[in-house]
């Protein structure tokens, strides 16, 4: 419900950009505390809060971007294409994590979700210079 608020007051991609940075924000946060249960707890709580305002912003780009025509066809088929990151980010955990440290695991997670954002908000800058998007970030 947070998610759905966020995206109709702020804007779709503020609030997906910003749902991702939140997400970082906590893996490096979680990799700079000690490694104690309180912080594990209330860590993974704030990155299940975060995931949950993506999805919700996630879901709002897609109900834009589908439009009116074919609307179930084309949000299913986004919809299943947004999987595809999750999948890899998985796979590259799990790797970080055996071949170096959790902490490490933490540390690039929360890299490359800044990383992916700041690239996004390059993109739409872009594109809305090109006036191929009239409503990005502003």
């Amino acid at each position: 419900m947070v998610g759905g608020y966020v995206a109709d007051r702020f804007g779709n991609w503020v609030a997906y950009l910003g749902s991702g940075t939140i997400c970082a924000l906590v893996t490096i946060g979680m990799a700079a505390l000690p490694y104690q249960p309180y912080v594990y707890i209330a860590g993974v709580l704030a990155y299940a809060f975060g995931c949950g305002l993506i999805n919700a912003a996630f879901s709002s780009v897609l109900l834009f971007a589908t439009g009116k025509r074919h609307a179930a066809t084309k949000y299913s088929m986004l919809s299943s294409l947004g999987n595809v990151p999750v999948v890899y980010m998985t796979a590259f955990n799990g790797w970080a994590h055996d071949q170096h440290s959790s902490k490490y695991m933490l540390i690039a997670e929360g890299a490359i979700g800044i990383l992916f954002v700041a690239l996004c908000i390059i993109s739409l800058k872009r594109m809305q210079a090109k006036k191929l998007l009239l409503h990005a970030i502003d």
